[in-house]
């Protein structure tokens, strides 16, 4: 105690410097908006051959089928700048599994996501146009990272989509939905963290931010 108080009086005589707090380092991918920023940058990894195959069907889905070709999806670079940290507007901070401590309480890498989906996808190419509509989907997220394709570099999680059912307005994880898929996903297509909240049977609901779970309220109420 009595260490300490001298320290403090000798920082506020100026015989002690202060020392100067510093923001842990973020990166910016050229493109991204300065709401998002990765944190916790943990070296170049190389992706698994499931990995690369989850990363070839993203960059499928992100481009139309005549923006890219099979050689350039075949070619992909296998190396990733990982990161264990999103900042999203400065005000919250999404961790992954990859980073959790053992016996933590806390799980702040299950997101919500909003995605683009063909309403027509089960009908034969060719047969309809592609009728695209907003969809929330939701992970586990594994791991962040950048990845380099046509120059750019894109800003990206890894994460396990989890599969989901509607119960009276509440979404529940199902739990007879077998392996978890895995998948790399834009950033920008995050919406919000979510809480896992245990029911009474052992079910597990999913709480949204209160905007989406007003959305997915109202739309029951609509019938």
């Amino acid at each position: 105690m009595h260490r300490q108080q001298l320290v403090t009086f000798g920082r506020k005589c100026g015989f002690i410097p202060e020392l100067i707090s510093r923001s842990p380092p973020k990166y910016r991918a050229t493109d991204y908006e300065k709401r998002y920023a990765f944190l916790q940058a943990k070296g170049v990894s190389t992706l698994s051959d499931s990995e690369l195959r989850a990363l070839r069907k993203h960059y499928k889905t992100r481009f139309d089928s005549h923006e890219i070709t099979e050689d350039e999806l075949r070619d992909l670079d296998r190396g990733v700048q990982l990161y264990f940290q999103l900042k999203l507007d400065d005000r919250v901070r999404f961790s992954c599994r990859r980073a959790e401590r053992r016996g933590s309480p806390r799980l702040n890498y299950l997101v919500c996501t909003e995605q683009f989906v063909d309403k027509n996808a089960h009908v034969r190419e060719g047969t309809r146009a592609a009728n695209m509509v907003p969809r929330y989907f939701y992970y586990y997220i594994d791991y962040y990272c950048v990845h380099r394709f046509r120059d750019k570099e894109f800003m990206l999680f890894c994460g396990e989509n989890i599969k989901t059912e509607e119960r009276n307005g509440l979404l529940m994880i199902d739990g007879g939905a077998g392996s978890l898929i895995l998948e790399f996903v834009d950033i920008e297509n995050i919406e919000d963290l979510c809480a896992l909240v245990p029911g009474q049977k052992g079910e597990k609901f999913i709480v949204d931010e209160r905007n989406i779970l007003e959305k997915r309220l109202f739309k029951k109420l609509r019938g």
